[in-house]
C-alpha cells in the first residue's frame, strides 16, 4: 500500500503560542506528519528513522537517543515537550513519532 500524497496549510504566525495553563482547553492534533514504525523485539542500542526525499537526498534522521533539554529559554516551560517525547519510542511493537515535516 503506498503512502497517500500530503497535504501543506498554511498556520496562523502565532500557532505554536500554547493557552495557558489554567485556561482549560484540549491539546490540538499534532502538526505534521505521523510515522508508523514497528519493532519486533526492543533494541539493544540507539535506533535511527531516516527519512528521504524523492531522489534519495536524506532528509531527517530521528533518533531513540534523548536530546539535551532546552536551556535559556524566555518563555514558561510548560511551552516545551519534554525530552522523551522528542526521541524515538523503542518498545517492541507498533510505535508513533509525529515529523513536523522540518
Amino acid at each position: 500500500m503506498s503512502p497517500r500524497k500530503p497535504s501543506r496549510s498554511h498556520q496562523p504566525a502565532n500557532w505554536d503560542q500554547p493557552f495557558s495553563i489554567e485556561v482549560p482547553h484540549v491539546p490540538n492534533v499534532q502538526y505534521g506528519a505521523i510515522v508508523d514504525y514497528y519493532l519486533s523485539h526492543e533494541p539493544r542500542s540507539p535506533i535511527q528513522l531516516q527519512v528521504f526525499d524523492e531522489q534519495g537526498k536524506l532528509v531527517r534522521t530521528m533518533s531513540s537517543t534523548l536530546p539535551a533539554p532546552i536551556t535559556g529559554e524566555l518563555f514558561p516551560r510548560y511551552w516545551l515537550a519534554p525530552p522523551e517525547t522528542r526521541a524515538l519510542s523503542t518498545h517492541a511493537g507498533l510505535n508513533r513519532v509525529n515529523w513536523n515535516l522540518q
